[in-house]
């Protein structure tokens, strides 16, 4: 999931560089950031819970074929919204390169 998305908005900002040429670092870095997440997501929504050798429920993701082992923590969580923000961010960079009448 999201690999068509990313692959429309890359296509879209190679076109868009076209007449505005400012959008390209923004969306780089926007479609970048989306493509490592798009995987990450997919971990944390998979993640089931288990109870840890502490005797907390936790979030766990296991992936055999991948050598995959981790919990979905706190810390996780945070980084992934953090990026997330960043994305948007990104996107209205872009939105004020491409249309500034719009403001902030």
């Amino acid at each position: 999931m999201g690999g068509g998305l990313l692959n429309a908005f890359r296509k879209a900002v190679e076109k868009g560089a076209l007449s505005y040429p400012d959008v390209v670092a923004p969306g780089q870095l926007a479609a970048d950031l989306f493509q490592t997440m798009n995987a990450e997501r997919s971990d944390i929504v998979h993640a089931y819970p288990i109870t840890s050798s502490e005797g907390e429920q936790i979030l766990h993701r296991r992936k055999d074929s991948q050598g995959k082992y981790f919990e979905v923590t706190d810390v996780l969580l945070d980084s992934f919204s953090s990026r997330l923000h960043e994305v948007s961010l990104q996107l209205y960079a872009i939105r004020r390169i491409v249309r500034p009448d719009l403001g902030d």
